[in-house]
């Protein structure tokens, strides 16, 4: 128990100062928490991924002032399917720059998953696929994931801060609120990551009040949740097999690229912003790139955020099982 409490109380430390200096700020003093000892229980955690996470949204939600926020879904939705397109340029380019090494193949599909779906599928392809180094993998893709989630906040200018007036309004009947969406969505939901979502939404968004309203706590929770990402990026495992962090990164970086590419050749199709919403939609999931939304200031990319997030989850494991079976096809034959 006493670590437990000493981890959960590190993460809330470096959410502090993720609060003062940047998201950034909070993933490196949860990854320093976790190397020097401090962030040690595997269950804090856990809790902040199951529960921190969808509280920063569920208040997030609460929070809204009452204007409409799904106006950009089909921009968005553009911007969401030339980053998932990007992941599997990523992963299709890694292998053949790895000279269409057979064991590679199911890594890379259980990266481009997690690329498009979040790391809820890249454990269902790893472990549909059988694909080695699944533990260095992880490590590599959270960390990967890390640095990725601070350069998306770095492009967005930083969280916005909500005006000091609004913090102070009944933040108790915000958390109360919140927690009760959080409550109904697990309970509906029954552990299914991207219909929780979508139910989390919904039931913040119903239990909304004009004077109960907590954006600054949703703030810290949401850097809680990046220091709990920075604590999970296990630097000794990556050290031990940097092959893997080598994989994530080529995967990642080649996303982005061609998502760039796609912003520059038609600015027109999507803003950057709808870009960065959809990124994160990818890379982490409906529940990250909401709450990013929200912090960067878009509430009204909060519904597509939800939408493209979950569609991403829900077709990521399929399509990363037939990618590893296109990639053992394409595969050098293993010499004699």
């Amino acid at each position: 128990m006493l670590v437990e409490v000493q981890s959960g109380a590190a993460l809330c430390a470096a959410g502090v100062v993720g609060v003062r200096r940047g998201p950034l700020a909070a993933l490196a003093a949860g990854s320093l928490g976790a190397n020097l000892g401090l962030v040690g229980s595997p269950l804090a955690t856990e809790l902040c991924w199951e529960v921190v996470l969808p509280l920063s949204l569920a208040l997030s939600i609460v929070s809204l002032p009452n204007k409409g926020s799904a106006r950009s879904l089909k921009r968005t939705g553009v911007a969401f399917a030339a980053g998932s397109l990007g992941s599997l340029f990523g992963a299709t380019g890694t292998f053949l720059a790895c000279r269409r090494e057979a064991g590679l193949a199911a890594p890379l599909a259980s990266l481009f998953a997690s690329y498009v779906g979040g790391s809820a599928n890249f454990f269902a392809v790893a472990k549909a696929t059988r694909a080695s180094m699944t533990s260095a993998l992880a490590a590599a893709d959270i960390l990967a994931m890390a640095l990725y989630f601070a350069c998306l906040q770095l492009l967005a200018g930083g969280a916005k801060a909500p005006p000091t007036a609004e913090i102070r309004k009944k933040p108790l009947a915000a958390l109360a609120a919140a927690s009760a969406a959080v409550v109904v969505a697990k309970l509906v939901s029954r552990g299914r990551a991207g219909l929780e979502t979508a139910i989390l939404a919904a039931a913040a968004y119903a239990a909304r009040r004009a004077e109960a309203r907590a954006p600054g706590l949703a703030d810290l929770c949401l850097n809680v949740f990046y220091a709990a990402v920075g604590s999970r990026a296990d630097l000794d495992v990556v050290a031990k097999a940097p092959v893997a962090l080598g994989l994530a990164l080529s995967t990642l970086s080649l996303h982005a690229i061609f998502l760039t590419a796609t912003r520059v050749v038609a600015p027109s199709l999507f803003s950057k912003e709808e870009a960065l919403v959809a990124s994160n939609a990818c890379i982490g999931g409906p529940s990250t790139a909401a709450a990013f939304a929200l912090a960067i200031g878009r509430q009204d990319l909060l519904i597509p955020a939800v939408v493209w997030g979950t569609w991403g989850y829900a077709i990521a494991t399929a399509g990363g099982i037939h990618l590893n079976t296109l990639f053992q096809s394409w595969a050098a034959p293993a010499p004699f």
